[in-house]
């Protein structure tokens, strides 16, 4: 659910280097068992986030790795960092915030199941929800992700496969705003005919704001 992942936690994905990037060049390169990325990110343009503020990123790149231990195996790791501006135009004041994203995570696929464990750590980039130039972007921060599931073959009735499962994740700040949130869930997914995913998920949330439990309905299509 991307919730203790950098993407969609900080000001934008596509401004701050987290998501699928604007103005990016992306490198990529195999070498034995090892992926390798590497990233450049241009200038961009202001970014409102609706508050008054403007959020303007200077430049910044990314390096990042999958080396594939075994065939079912996958060990990934990644940096990003962005050089950005919060500024208020009503009086005038800015500041610049070095921005650093670091995160690793392992895959594993054998048979039919799959297990994935990752974590990241985040510094001045998620929000304080804070209106201030100053205190924008909390100065560390970090979370985690798991899921485990066992995808059963069916190849009938338009149905490819169900995959039950277990997920969770947390975030985390550790300093500039008092939050945290935990969730831990079950789900199943139903994998159709013609790329069509039909998933359903019951979260356990416990969160500094209270946010309760949840049950989710994910339509997914894929061509």
């Amino acid at each position: 659910d991307m919730i203790g992942q950098a993407p969609g936690n900080g000001i934008n994905g596509d401004y701050d280097g987290s998501y699928r990037s604007r103005k990016m060049l992306k490198y990529k390169k195999t070498v034995g068992d090892a992926d390798i990325y590497a990233s450049y990110l241009f200038e961009d343009s202001e970014y409102l986030p609706g508050n008054g503020l403007r959020y303007k990123r200077k430049g910044g790149g990314s390096l990042g790795l999958d080396y594939h231990l075994t065939t079912d195996l996958t060990w990934g790791a990644a940096w990003n960092y962005t050089r950005a501006d919060m500024r208020n135009p009503d009086n005038g004041d800015s500041k610049s915030y070095d921005q650093n994203i670091l995160g690793t995570a392992l895959s594993w696929t054998p048979d039919n199941w799959t297990f994935s464990a990752g974590g990241g750590w985040y510094q001045n980039f998620l929000t304080t929800k804070k209106v201030s130039t100053d205190n924008y972007f909390a100065g560390d921060a970090w979370g985690i992700e798991y899921f485990a599931g066992y995808k059963f073959p069916v190849d009938q009735y338009a149905v490819k496969s169900i995959q039950p499962y277990f997920m969770g994740d947390r975030i985390e700040y550790v300093n500039g705003r008092n939050y945290q949130r935990i969730d831990n869930g079950v789900g199943i997914s139903f994998q159709l005919d013609y790329g069509f995913r039909v998933d359903y998920e019951h979260v356990f949330t416990s969160s500094t704001d209270n946010l309760g439990d949840m049950n989710l309905v994910r339509l997914r299509y894929d061509f």
